[in-house]
């Protein structure tokens, strides 16, 4: 590994210290396998004591894009008859701002039936 440090300009990646660079080199963890789902329920308990929730509340991991992640929290946190104030300094908020515009409705469930029938005999 380069001792070399690299300063990232560009946003959205983060700069890591050497140290945590050093604990990723180990070798990979089958995300089917019981230590995987020890770390990640480890990962999740500490969660919920960081933001102090107590045994009411669970913490939900899932993968994606920092834009994920945004979305994911708007559509948690502010109710549907709530509001959200932007500030909208550039791209990250211009995109805060379109997602937060969107209705929050869920999509209706897909029933197989009415997909078998828009999607023809190919469907089945």
């Amino acid at each position: 590994m380069s001792e070399r440090e690299w300063i990232l300009l560009n946003p959205g990646p983060a700069n890591t210290s050497r140290e945590v660079r050093e604990a990723l080199v180990m070798p990979d963890l089958c995300h089917r396998e019981p230590e995987f789902f020890e770390v990640m329920r480890d990962c999740r308990e500490r969660l919920v004591r960081l933001a102090e929730g107590g045994d009411a509340f669970a913490a939900v991991l899932f993968t994606g894009s920092g834009t994920a992640a945004v979305e994911a929290a708007v559509c948690s946190a502010v109710p549907a008859d709530g509001g959200l104030l932007v500030v909208d300094n550039g791209v990250y908020g211009d995109r805060l701002l379109r997602i937060a515009r969107l209705p929050a409705t869920w999509p209706r469930p897909l029933v197989p039936t009415t997909c078998a029938r828009r999607c023809g005999p190919s469907a089945t």
